[in-house]
Protein backbone atom coordinates (compact mmCIF):
# COMPACT_ATOMS: atom_id res chain seq x y z
CA UNK A 1 0.00 0.00 0.00
CA UNK A 2 3.07 2.37 0.82
CA UNK A 3 4.33 1.60 -2.65
CA UNK A 4 0.99 2.75 -4.15
CA UNK A 5 1.44 5.88 -2.44
CA UNK A 6 4.89 6.51 -3.25
CA UNK A 7 3.99 5.50 -7.00
CA UNK A 8 1.20 8.04 -6.91
CA UNK A 9 3.14 10.75 -5.71
CA UNK A 10 6.14 10.09 -8.26
CA UNK A 11 3.54 10.15 -11.24
CA UNK A 12 1.95 13.39 -9.86
CA UNK A 13 5.15 15.14 -9.58
CA UNK A 14 6.37 14.19 -13.06
CA UNK A 15 2.77 15.79 -14.30
CA UNK A 16 3.65 18.79 -12.12
CA UNK A 17 7.23 19.10 -13.70
CA UNK A 18 5.93 18.21 -17.24
CA UNK A 19 3.39 21.11 -17.15
CA UNK A 20 5.86 23.60 -16.47
CA UNK A 21 8.42 22.79 -18.71
CA UNK A 22 5.60 22.32 -21.14
CA UNK A 23 6.34 25.00 -24.32
CA UNK A 24 4.12 28.41 -24.10
CA UNK A 25 1.07 28.91 -25.45
CA UNK A 26 0.75 31.44 -28.54
CA UNK A 27 -0.79 34.18 -27.71
CA UNK A 28 -0.70 35.99 -30.97
CA UNK A 29 -4.36 36.48 -32.27
CA UNK A 30 -5.41 36.75 -35.93
CA UNK A 31 -5.04 40.81 -35.29
CA UNK A 32 -1.59 40.96 -34.82
CA UNK A 33 -0.35 38.61 -37.67
CA UNK A 34 0.39 40.46 -40.27
CA UNK A 35 -1.91 39.81 -43.37
CA UNK A 36 -0.95 37.96 -46.40
CA UNK A 37 -0.59 40.34 -49.67
CA UNK A 38 -3.29 40.99 -51.68
CA UNK A 39 -3.30 38.17 -54.51
CA UNK A 40 -1.70 39.03 -57.70
CA UNK A 41 -4.40 40.26 -60.44
CA UNK A 42 -4.83 41.04 -64.13
CA UNK A 43 -8.27 43.06 -65.05
CA UNK A 44 -10.49 44.36 -67.71
CA UNK A 45 -10.65 48.10 -67.22
CA UNK A 46 -12.81 50.56 -70.26
CA UNK A 47 -12.57 53.89 -70.54
CA UNK A 48 -16.09 53.97 -69.83
CA UNK A 49 -18.58 51.53 -68.72
CA UNK A 50 -21.38 53.37 -70.49
CA UNK A 51 -21.78 54.41 -74.11
CA UNK A 52 -24.95 56.68 -75.61
CA UNK A 53 -25.00 54.79 -78.88
CA UNK A 54 -23.50 52.77 -81.92
CA UNK A 55 -20.20 53.78 -83.74
CA UNK A 56 -18.41 55.27 -80.29
CA UNK A 57 -14.87 54.10 -80.03
CA UNK A 58 -13.81 52.15 -76.78
CA UNK A 59 -10.69 51.34 -75.33
CA UNK A 60 -10.12 48.95 -73.04
CA UNK A 61 -6.68 48.44 -70.72
CA UNK A 62 -5.60 45.13 -69.56
CA UNK A 63 -3.78 45.52 -66.57
CA UNK A 64 -2.14 43.63 -63.76
CA UNK A 65 -1.40 44.64 -60.25
CA UNK A 66 1.35 43.03 -57.73
CA UNK A 67 2.44 40.85 -59.97
CA UNK A 68 6.43 39.51 -59.38
CA UNK A 69 8.82 38.03 -62.22
CA UNK A 70 6.29 38.55 -64.79
CA UNK A 71 8.15 37.55 -68.48
CA UNK A 72 4.78 36.96 -70.48
CA UNK A 73 1.23 37.00 -70.70
CA UNK A 74 -1.65 35.55 -73.04
CA UNK A 75 -5.59 35.14 -72.81
CA UNK A 76 -8.60 35.37 -74.74
CA UNK A 77 -11.21 38.46 -74.34
CA UNK A 78 -14.43 37.36 -74.89
CA UNK A 79 -17.16 39.83 -75.48
CA UNK A 80 -20.68 40.20 -77.35
CA UNK A 81 -19.92 40.57 -81.09
CA UNK A 82 -23.36 42.31 -81.69
CA UNK A 83 -22.67 44.98 -79.48
CA UNK A 84 -18.60 45.50 -79.87
CA UNK A 85 -16.09 45.16 -82.85
CA UNK A 86 -12.36 44.57 -82.45
CA UNK A 87 -10.58 47.50 -84.14
CA UNK A 88 -6.59 47.54 -83.00
CA UNK A 89 -4.21 47.14 -80.42
CA UNK A 90 -1.39 48.62 -78.66
CA UNK A 91 1.22 48.17 -76.03
CA UNK A 92 0.35 49.88 -73.01
CA UNK A 93 1.58 52.83 -72.32
CA UNK A 94 4.82 52.66 -70.84
CA UNK A 95 4.44 49.09 -71.30
CA UNK A 96 4.52 46.73 -68.46
CA UNK A 97 6.59 43.90 -70.28
CA UNK A 98 8.65 46.77 -71.59
CA UNK A 99 8.58 49.25 -74.72
CA UNK A 100 7.80 48.24 -77.85
CA UNK A 101 11.02 47.20 -79.63
CA UNK A 102 11.67 44.84 -76.56
CA UNK A 103 7.77 43.56 -76.33
CA UNK A 104 6.23 41.04 -78.85
CA UNK A 105 2.60 41.72 -79.28
CA UNK A 106 -0.05 39.37 -80.91
CA UNK A 107 -3.77 39.48 -81.30
CA UNK A 108 -6.25 37.53 -83.43
CA UNK A 109 -9.75 36.78 -83.47
CA UNK A 110 -10.44 33.05 -83.17
CA UNK A 111 -12.04 31.74 -85.70
CA UNK A 112 -14.01 28.60 -84.09
CA UNK A 113 -16.42 31.57 -82.65
CA UNK A 114 -17.03 35.10 -82.60
CA UNK A 115 -16.69 37.43 -79.88
CA UNK A 116 -13.30 36.23 -78.84
CA UNK A 117 -9.89 37.70 -78.91
CA UNK A 118 -6.65 36.10 -78.55
CA UNK A 119 -3.84 38.04 -76.90
CA UNK A 120 -0.34 37.16 -75.92
CA UNK A 121 2.71 39.21 -75.26
CA UNK A 122 6.16 38.53 -74.22
CA UNK A 123 9.43 39.95 -74.40
CA UNK A 124 12.16 39.01 -76.26
CA UNK A 125 14.52 36.96 -74.89
CA UNK A 126 17.53 38.12 -77.03
CA UNK A 127 17.22 41.99 -75.70
CA UNK A 128 16.34 40.39 -71.75
CA UNK A 129 15.56 37.53 -69.69
CA UNK A 130 14.62 39.21 -66.91
CA UNK A 131 10.96 39.80 -65.58
CA UNK A 132 8.80 42.58 -64.42
CA UNK A 133 7.11 43.03 -61.35
CA UNK A 134 4.70 45.42 -59.91
CA UNK A 135 1.61 46.45 -61.57
CA UNK A 136 1.04 47.99 -64.62
CA UNK A 137 -0.76 48.04 -68.26
CA UNK A 138 -0.49 45.39 -70.88
CA UNK A 139 -1.98 46.12 -73.66
CA UNK A 140 -4.77 48.68 -75.20
CA UNK A 141 -7.38 47.03 -77.00
CA UNK A 142 -9.93 49.47 -79.01
CA UNK A 143 -12.95 48.70 -80.08
CA UNK A 144 -15.83 50.10 -81.73
CA UNK A 145 -19.93 49.78 -80.23
CA UNK A 146 -21.63 48.33 -83.19
CA UNK A 147 -25.31 47.46 -80.80
CA UNK A 148 -27.32 48.31 -78.06
CA UNK A 149 -27.22 46.20 -75.08
CA UNK A 150 -24.78 45.15 -72.31
CA UNK A 151 -21.76 42.73 -73.15
CA UNK A 152 -19.75 41.26 -70.47
CA UNK A 153 -15.11 41.71 -70.73
CA UNK A 154 -14.13 38.61 -69.17
CA UNK A 155 -10.71 37.23 -69.49
CA UNK A 156 -10.28 33.08 -69.90
CA UNK A 157 -7.67 31.21 -70.45
CA UNK A 158 -5.21 33.38 -69.23
CA UNK A 159 -1.55 32.47 -68.10
CA UNK A 160 1.20 34.52 -66.79
CA UNK A 161 4.34 33.20 -67.28
CA UNK A 162 7.93 34.11 -65.25
CA UNK A 163 11.11 33.38 -68.01
CA UNK A 164 11.54 29.90 -67.12
CA UNK A 165 7.89 29.57 -68.39
CA UNK A 166 6.48 28.71 -64.85
CA UNK A 167 3.59 29.46 -64.13
CA UNK A 168 2.38 32.69 -62.27
CA UNK A 169 -0.82 32.66 -60.17
CA UNK A 170 -2.87 35.55 -60.66
CA UNK A 171 -6.68 35.94 -60.20
CA UNK A 172 -8.64 37.86 -63.12
CA UNK A 173 -11.30 40.63 -62.37
CA UNK A 174 -13.65 41.26 -65.73
CA UNK A 175 -15.85 43.84 -66.59
CA UNK A 176 -19.17 45.41 -68.68
CA UNK A 177 -20.15 47.68 -71.23
CA UNK A 178 -23.12 49.05 -71.84
CA UNK A 179 -24.65 50.63 -75.17
CA UNK A 180 -27.29 52.13 -74.79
Amino acid sequence: MKLRGYTLAIILGALIIMANCAPEKDETTTRDRPEPPPPAKILVQPDSTSYPGTNEESEVSILVEGVSNVYSVSFDLSYNPDILTYESGTIGTGGFLGPADDTLFKTSLLSDGPGTLVVGITRQKDISSDGESGSGELCVLKFRTIGKGITDLRLINHAVLDPDGGAISVISEDSQITVN
